[in-house]
């Protein structure tokens, strides 16, 4: 079964171009019919420099949306909405961009899966929404699907978290994947046991003052770990490393306190 992977880029091209690179080394060439990717620098240098990742890449640009940066500060919602009906594969396979495969058994699992089930989400962690980091459905469902449903009413949904509600709605068998502590349970989430997602982590490339206080040192810490060491676990040498810079910081904050 081909799909379209589909995926949101937002300032941090290391993360993005980690998802593609994973997609290509976990994933069965056959796999592809496209790489979507949502280009929210709305450059030309940045889709330039997108499009280079992957001879599957069509990159995609649109026009910002104010309504939804009033009142999320970004319009990934919007971007989605459209992104997913662009899509040319019969699946549509979405990613944030801070999410990706980390092992060859994806793909296999969700495709078991699908022989029980019409879509595969990802769960948000402690609730019963979906979540947008991690989406499998079929190309022809997106035209009716809605991701800032409820984000602009009191309960202020955030992005996706009621495509599973829809689906079903449609008439959809959803299984909802429920999310795993990454790193022995320190940090990130994990999704079939071969799913990565990091949370926040594309904020931290985002000039916005507020979005910016949401990225604290440990995601920026873990962030390296995952970019630079490839890795999903902590050696010895990390460990100590990690349990020094926390010493380190309460110490700072305990001379600043008395001073």
């Amino acid at each position: 079964m081909k799909a379209s992977f589909v995926t949101t880029h937002f300032h941090d091209f290391a993360w993005t171009a980690r998802l593609i690179r994973q997609l290509r080394a976990t994933t069965p060439p056959d796999a592809f019919a496209e790489i979507l990717i949502v280009d929210q620098d709305r450059t030309r240098a940045s889709a330039d420099r997108l499009a280079a990742l992957d001879r599957a890449v069509r990159v995609l640009q649109y026009p910002r949306s104010p309504k939804h940066f009033e009142w999320t500060r970004h319009d990934h919602a919007a971007v989605l909405d459209r992104a997913v009906r662009e899509a040319r594969g019969p699946l549509v396979c979405l990613f944030d961009s801070d999410a990706h495969p980390i092992s060859a058994e994806w793909w296999p699992r969700v495709m078991a899966l699908l022989e029980a089930y019409d879509a595969v989400l990802a769960q948000e962690q402690g609730t019963d929404f979906s979540h947008p980091c991690f989406m499998v459905f079929a190309a022809a469902e997106a035209p009716a699907l809605r991701f800032d449903q409820d984000l602009f009413t009191e309960q202020h949904r955030d992005t996706g978290r009621m495509i599973g509600q829809q689906l079903r709605d449609r008439g959809q068998r959803v299984r909802l994947v429920a999310p795993e502590n990454a790193f022995r349970g320190q940090f990130g989430t994990l999704y079939l046991g071969c799913i990565y997602h990091h949370g926040k982590g594309v904020f931290a490339g985002v000039d916005d003052p507020l979005l910016q206080r949401q990225i604290g040192w440990e995601h920026r810490w873990y962030r390296a770990r995952v970019l630079e060491d490839e890795a999903y676990d902590l050696t010895w040498a990390r460990t100590l490393q990690l349990a020094s810079v926390r010493a380190g910081r309460q110490l700072v904050r305990r001379m600043i306190g008395r001073s």
